[in-house]
């Protein structure tokens, strides 16, 4: 099993990207982030980085026919961008929304409404490791 740990990002945003790419380049089998991630000197912009990079693996989840996930990663980065105050632009958020369709009426709107609130309950370290998980 292939572990990637994120620690101590502090806020550095090109360290976290950097990062993040590595982890997908590795193709990891899950990841364990030790915290830490937005204390620092761009936690806005950091945290904005790691709800894109949810949000692409909402696309990915959904592309593969897993719309659990796909609902949860969606709502775990809603929490995200609610936190910071950066909502999807509205390109973004009319191609989140087309994404989540077919996802959505997969699983009917009892489970979804279900998906949708675990997803807005995990926390940052838990929607990262889902989103590893997707392959």
């Amino acid at each position: 099993m292939r572990v990637g740990v994120i620690s101590d990002v502090h806020g550095n945003l090109p360290a976290l990207a950097a990062v993040l790419a590595e982890i997908r380049r590795e193709s990891v089998d899950a990841v364990v982030s030790c915290g830490d991630v937005a204390a620092g000197p761009l936690p806005g912009a950091t945290l904005e980085l790691l709800a894109d990079t949810l949000e692409r693996f909402v696309t990915l989840a959904s592309a593969r026919g897993e719309p659990g996930p796909a609902a949860r990663l969606a709502a775990a980065a809603e929490m995200i961008r609610e936190q910071i105050g950066m909502p999807l632009s509205i390109p973004d958020a009319a191609f989140l929304a087309r994404t989540l369709r077919e996802p959505r009426a997969d699983l009917g709107e009892q489970a979804w409404e279900r998906e949708w609130s675990e997803g807005r309950r995990m926390t940052r370290e838990e929607a990262v490791a889902l989103a590893v998980r997707i392959r």
